[in-house]
């Protein structure tokens, strides 16, 4: 957008999207479809949902994390940094996974 057209683009836009989004990996446990649907834009009844790689990566390093015990065997960890830290570890895991 500049001065002279107060109008963004459509390609400008799917840029911003593109950017704003994370790198899932996709689904974690594809499956073979059969297709009900009007194409791949629309399985049908029996489309492919469920978790992505990420989440399914950051779950376990979320399991990893809150078995961090302290000297009594209890978890003192905080949740909330405890989950930033499991999607951080997830995305680092998805980047290495691009490389090869």
């Amino acid at each position: 957008m500049n001065k002279d057209n107060p109008f963004i683009s459509v390609a400008e836009i799917d840029e911003q999207i593109a950017k704003a989004q994370k790198d899932t990996g996709g689904p974690a446990f594809p499956q073979t479809q059969v297709d009900y649907g009007n194409g791949p834009e629309d399985p049908g009844p029996f489309g492919m949902g469920g978790m992505t790689l990420r989440d399914y990566f950051a779950a376990h390093a979320l399991t990893g994390l809150c078995s961090a015990q302290n000297a009594n065997g209890v978890w003192q960890g905080d949740v909330p940094e405890a989950a930033e830290k499991a999607y951080f570890l997830a995305d680092a895991m998805i980047a290495e996974r691009g490389k090869a």
